[in-house]
């Protein structure tokens, strides 16, 4: 009698472990299907900013992605030249680390999807598809500006400093209407777009990539001079310009967020640079 007792209290222990083992995977189960409702929701209201685009359509036009299609390689992703069948040019920015970019993916569609503005490079559609994260944009078929600064075809020598001044003024201009004019809610981009925007300065002025600016002597932690600026720059009668960005570039990418200038202050200081330059 004790027997059956005991096999009774081991067989209600059992069924009721599988009872809660049923109602974790069942919950587990809605859950999943809720944030799959959600995604698909979330999915729709990306499309009225924006068209979305077949995954197979974008891997066909850049012969599966490529590294003959590949224009650009940046901290979020790689960038990709694709042509459709149309003979529409496209650049593709496919995400690298998805999963963690989630947010800034879908900044990025709501933010540029809505917004059109001369000096910002137009979002035209998006992919979200086998787990993939794409974003399409218009191809600028000039290049980008690490090909004209690092190119070995002398590319750099047709930069001058007018050339130069003309295109971080065009920048910090879509970007000054993107921070202060158009209603865009991502307020804590602001200061890190700031520091993207010195560190793009830096290239400019200096001739070098990021790794050269960080190696040696560092411009992040000391004040910059004539040394750093691009030989081909210098000698000019606009040395005293020069060094005038160098200084803006630096306070652009101070350490501490709130000691960096807005990005109006920075258009404003680069317009005045500007025009000291068309007085000479």
């Amino acid at each position: 009698m004790n027997g059956c007792t005991r096999g009774r209290g081991r067989s209600k222990k059992y069924w009721g472990e599988v009872i809660r083992q049923a109602m974790t995977q069942l919950q587990l189960t809605e859950n999943m299907t809720l944030d799959r409702r959600l995604w698909r929701t979330r999915i729709l209201k990306l499309e009225k900013f924006v068209t979305r685009m077949s995954f197979t359509k974008l891997e066909n036009a850049t012969s599966d992605f490529s590294e003959d299609y590949l224009v650009g390689n940046g901290m979020l992703g790689k960038v990709y030249k694709a042509i459709l069948p149309n003979d529409w040019t496209l650049a593709i920015k496919k995400l690298n680390d998805w999963e963690n970019l989630e947010d800034e993916f879908v900044s990025e569609i709501t933010t540029l999807g809505g917004l059109r503005h001369r000096n910002l490079l137009p979002l035209i559609g998006f992919c979200v598809e086998r787990e993939k994260r794409l974003l399409v944009y218009k191809y600028m078929h000039n290049g980008n500006l690490h090909e004209w600064l690092q190119s070995n075809e002398g590319k750099a020598k047709i930069l001058d400093f007018r050339l130069r001044v003309k295109i971080a003024l065009g920048i910090a201009k879509g970007l000054a209407w993107l921070h202060h004019v158009a209603e865009y809610s991502c307020l804590d981009s602001y200061k890190k777009d700031i520091y993207c925007f010195g560190v793009l300065l830096l290239e400019l002025v200096t001739g070098k990539e990021l790794h050269e600016l960080t190696s040696s002597r560092n411009l992040f932690d000391h004040s910059p001079c004539l040394l750093d600026a691009d030989k081909d720059l210098l000698g000019k009668g606009i040395n005293d310009l020069i060094l005038e960005i160098l200084e803006l570039a630096c306070d652009c990418v101070k350490f501490f967020p709130n000691e960096r200038p807005t990005m109006l202050e920075v258009y404003d200081k680069l317009k005045t640079i500007s025009q000291g330059r068309n007085d000479d």
